[in-house]
């Protein structure tokens, strides 16, 4: 549609996500970082995403205001594409009847876009994250595309599994879903490398020595990544 209208295809985003600044108490848990999620747009073409600040002065912003001086007056929007049953603005008033009264006298179209059906039901962030902790990996799979990812930043640990010949990665997980604490078959990305390996997540059952938040041993790896961001993608649950 953006190369039809010869403009520039965007996404919004918002960070922190609103439902953290309103109701932190009852906040779901995250799917990805922001960071994973911009990533993911520039893989499918996105020519710009522009990530919101959200705060409670933000969010006293009317539905009208959002539209008049975000969409029309900084973004200058042609076309806008949302959910169907997409809901924003103060007090969650704005809706779709909204856009469609104020979108043409803007000169911009809106767009409403239809849910996704897997197995009989829409494809959903909630529902993602039942699956995930249930630990139904390769059901959330499919809904989201690739596999469950964990995200965090390598952390130092005891030494043990280098002294026995098991590279380990010990990562300090972001807040995000998680699935049930087992042994995973796991890939671990950090940067542009990839690592095949198996990944305990919650105790160290060899050695008792409390909770872990997730420790990676990797196949084939040698040196060290502390302080770098990875990814843990989880391929299988093995115990």
């Amino acid at each position: 549609l953006a190369r039809r209208l010869h403009g520039a295809s965007v996404v919004i985003t918002f960070d922190p996500d609103p439902q953290t600044v309103l109701s932190p108490a009852t906040a779901p848990p995250a799917l990805m970082s922001v960071a994973s999620r911009l990533r993911h747009f520039q893989s499918l073409g996105v020519a710009w995403a522009i990530v919101l600040p959200f705060s409670r002065r933000f969010a006293r912003m009317s539905a009208r205001q959002f539209i008049q001086r975000v969409l029309v007056g900084r973004l200058h929007a042609a076309a806008l594409m949302v959910g169907e049953a997409f809901m924003f603005g103060r007090n969650r008033l704005g809706d779709m009847e909204l856009l469609r009264a104020i979108g043409p006298t803007s000169g911009m179209r809106v767009v409403a876009l239809q849910s996704i059906c897997r197995g009989g039901a829409p494809v959903s962030s909630s529902r993602i994250r039942r699956m995930i902790h249930d630990g139904r990996l390769a059901q959330a799979r499919r809904l989201l595309g690739r596999p469950v990812t964990l995200e965090g930043v390598v952390v130092g640990g005891a030494g043990r599994g280098r002294r026995l010949g098991f590279p380990t990665a010990n990562l300090k997980l972001i807040p995000q879903a998680l699935p049930p604490q087992g042994v995973y078959a796991v890939t671990v990305r950090v940067g542009a490398k990839a690592w095949s390996g198996v990944m305990n997540l919650g105790t160290r059952p060899t050695f008792g020595a409390g909770p872990v938040i997730c420790e990676a041993h990797l196949f084939g790896f040698s040196g060290t990544l502390r302080g770098r961001s990875a990814s843990v993608s989880l391929m299988a649950r093995l115990r």
